[in-house]
């Protein structure tokens, strides 16, 4: 191991290595969009979820309900027939 350490060969090849691998990552720019390679996991299911902190108020009783202003007109008695 010593002598491999030593050896002036050994230290100009990992270098040029780690060159050329530095020289090809650089080159490349980084993907908008990452493919998928095997099987994606489907969404957590509580990722819909929103947590209430504190009390919830129940709806008022009349957000439902529609207020007619002026007279409502029966419907006209041609309009079931086909």
């Amino acid at each position: 191991m010593r002598n491999f350490l030593e050896n002036k060969f050994a230290h100009v090849v990992v270098l040029s290595l780690f060159v050329f691998a530095f020289a090809l990552n650089a080159g490349t720019p980084m993907p908008s969009a990452m493919v998928a390679i095997g099987p994606t996991m489907p969404p957590a299911p509580w990722d819909g979820l929103a947590v209430a902190i504190g009390p919830t108020m129940p709806p008022a009783p009349w957000d439902g309900l529609a207020v007619a202003i002026g007279p409502t007109m029966p419907p006209a008695p041609w309009d079931g027939l086909v």
